[in-house]
């Protein structure tokens, strides 16, 4: 039986991919890398230890802590004035909302940004739980955070809905 929803932040609460495409971009550019479509796709979802390796593999003499720490500087900046919500998320979300379905935001993200992008998105008041990819040692798409956030909503696994991107679905069921 399904007791409660967790879904991740970017890609599907909000539609930040392409703003994130145009800071790695512009990073790429200031550092005078080459950005690829492939390194993108990689990024995605990811945080911590594991974003910098994939940076650190892709510009061989970059420290990923660094291009991160600017990265999420700037996601930052850009996203405390709007964030870009996914069609169809405020419905969704409104209606599990009304049959008291309990909500959390399982994010890879560093917990300020997503603290702040639910602020600005007027979202954060529905979610009980909220965790960031900060908190777990083991990033996506290890299943790590999800597992964190349905211990925290008191549920085993198999009793919550999860609301990921396709490419980290093989979270427990």
């Amino acid at each position: 039986m399904i007791n409660a929803v967790i879904f991740d932040m970017d890609g599907v609460l909000f539609d930040t991919e392409l703003v994130f495409d145009q800071i790695w971009t512009m990073l790429a550019k200031k550092y005078g890398y080459v950005i690829q479509q492939q390194m993108l796709n990689n990024l995605r979802g990811t945080s911590g230890k594991r974003m910098a390796n994939i940076i650190e593999s892709y510009w061989k003499d970059a420290d990923g802590f660094l291009i991160i720490d600017e990265f999420f500087a700037n996601a930052k900046a850009y996203l405390s004035q709007k964030v870009p919500l996914k069609p169809g998320v405020c419905e969704l979300i409104d209606f599990l909302w009304q049959h008291k379905m309990p909500m959390a935001v399982a994010s890879g993200s560093f917990k300020d940004l997503v603290l702040s992008n639910l602020k600005v998105s007027g979202l954060i008041h529905y979610f009980q739980v909220i965790s960031s990819g900060d908190e777990v040692s083991s990033g996506k798409p290890e299943p790590d955070i999800f597992l964190l956030t349905a211990k925290r909503l008191c549920q085993k696994p198999q009793n919550v809905l999860q609301h990921f991107r396709a490419r980290t679905s093989h979270y427990p069921k």
